[in-house]
């Protein structure tokens, strides 16, 4: 079973549904984020307001690096495909991009702390999705859209990779 890695911008639902996918393959979940908040001091909103973006993406680098090691589906932070690096790291993979409109979005990212987003989560919204598309294209082997529910969403992520959910 090749690695299966899942990138897009916050609240598309990477990482629940990287969790359904790899039970449907029976092959561990890493979501680079949620190791992320229990490596770094205060968690990964924590860490971007007092280190800045760069430090944690070479965290988010090494962790990604990490995770595959060996067979297992990955949800990525949104901006690991910003680092040209990370990119390399995914060429071989099977990368899928979930993405939906940002008025799907929005109401997700409205939820916790996301400071990449800024005060204006719109408006960030909108700039990360500038900003990041054209490189989610770049890496992807198939692009998903995740407006439904979770579980239609792993169903679909399954079908694009040929497993069986």
């Amino acid at each position: 079973m090749a690695r299966v890695v899942l990138v897009g911008l916050p609240g598309t639902g990477k990482s629940a549904v990287a969790k359904i996918v790899a039970e449907s393959l029976s092959v561990p979940a890493v979501d680079t984020d949620r190791v992320l908040d229990t490596k770094l001091p205060g968690g990964v909103a924590d860490y971007i307001v007092n280190f800045g973006e760069a430090p944690f993406r070479n965290e988010e680098l090494r962790t990604l690096k990490d995770a595959l090691g060996t067979d297992v589906v990955v949800s990525t932070g949104g901006g690991i495909v910003e680092l040209s690096e990370a990119r390399v790291l995914l060429s071989p993979q099977v990368v899928v991009w979930l993405d939906a409109p940002d008025e799907v979005l929005l109401p997700r990212v409205e939820r916790g702390a996301r400071p990449l987003l800024g005060s204006d989560k719109a408006t960030g919204l909108a700039a990360l999705r500038m900003r990041r598309s054209s490189l989610y294209e770049e890496i992807s082997d198939f692009k998903i859209d995740c407006s439904a529910e979770v579980t239609e969403v792993a169903a679909l992520v399954l079908a694009a990779i040929g497993a069986q959910p």
